[in-house]
């Protein structure tokens, strides 16, 4: 993939962003995800933590879908990566100041979760994470010079992993605007939770989970459509915030004896997610869509600045691609 040959015939090699994502998903990803189970074994609150903290994420509607390295790329999610919020959590757990200890419960963590969006100077914080060891004391120095350096060229969130010195495989594309956003959200999550639970506020009721479900209710103010999805299209429905109810059932297989009624079991299909993908492809040029990885039952999307914008009729501004859309 990174193979070019230029006008003289000769091969070079040069990064691009098929390379690049095939080298994140099959490189770099195991190594992470090795890196974080270990971790998850050593502290046991760690792995419940980052469930809350991407589930609140998820819930404000902040969490991207999970593309493969054959998606399309012209519209990346700029939302956040699952990798980048369990990155974040780990980061409380190699960092523990200004506190005491590691969280030794998961809604301790996730608090502290909260507080770190919410009271963090992105611009100037950099999280280096230096699993078992593995980074040397000089190459720790590089990063941080390296990050002051080309702080305007390096992404708002900066994680740095032994996998990921240059801290942007996870955070690439996540945008500023959406990382300001879930300061502001968790800032006021923090304060709600602490008066809640410091003035008895729903002493009354008897069920105080209601004081932490109230916190993953999403806001869909600040949007321009929102659009329906029909229960029976969400395949993950199960995961989503109003579905406590919702019981899974899993019968055997069995094949059938009869002929031309044979069923396959369907896997890993997400109407939900496809239709996301399709939306993003389509119209990503204008709109930012949205939606709750974890059963939600609608996509929201905002118009573009410079999608509503008078300009003077030409063809070059038409986009023909998208055309079809229309006519279903």
């Amino acid at each position: 993939m990174k193979q070019l040959r230029g006008e003289d015939g000769i091969l070079r090699s040069r990064d691009n962003p098929e390379s690049l994502a095939l080298e994140r998903e099959s490189l770099i990803l195991p190594q992470v995800t090795s890196t974080l189970n270990a971790l998850n074994r050593e502290f046991g609150a760690f792995g419940r933590t980052c469930r809350l903290a991407k589930r609140w994420i998820a819930s404000h509607l902040l969490l991207g879908t999970s593309l493969d390295v054959h998606s399309s790329i012209r519209h990346p999610d700029t939302r956040f990566t699952e990798e980048s919020i369990e990155l974040l959590v780990a980061s409380l757990f190699l960092q523990h100041a200004p506190f005491l200890s590691v969280p030794n419960e998961a809604q301790l963590g996730f608090l502290r979760f909260l507080h770190l969006l919410g009271n963090t100077d992105w611009r100037s914080t950099s999280f280096i994470l230096n699993f078992n060891g593995k980074l040397s004391k000089g190459e720790i120095e590089k990063i941080e010079v390296d990050f002051v350096k080309r702080r305007e060229a390096l992404p708002l969130l900066f994680v740095a992993t032994p996998e990921d010195k240059s801290g942007s495989v996870w955070t690439k594309h996540l945008s500023p605007t959406i990382l300001l956003r879930a300061g502001v959200l968790a800032k006021f999550a923090v304060d709600t939770l602490l008066v809640d639970l410091s003035t008895n506020e729903l002493e009354a009721d008897k069920d105080e989970t209601l004081k932490w479900k109230k916190l993953f209710k999403p806001s869909t103010k600040v949007f321009d459509v929102i659009i329906w999805i029909k229960k029976e299209m969400i395949a993950r429905k199960a995961q989503g915030m109003g579905s406590s109810n919702f019981k899974l059932r899993f019968t055997e297989y069995k094949k059938s004896s009869a002929a031309g009624e044979e069923l396959m079991p369907i896997m890993e299909f997400d109407p939900v997610k496809v239709y996301f993908q399709e939306l993003n492809e389509t119209f990503g040029h204008l709109c930012h869509f949205v939606t709750d990885v974890y059963g939600g039952n609608f996509i929201a999307f905002a118009w573009k600045p410079e999608a509503i914008k008078s300009r003077k009729f030409e063809v070059s501004n038409c986009h023909l691609g998208s055309l079809n859309w229309y006519f279903y």
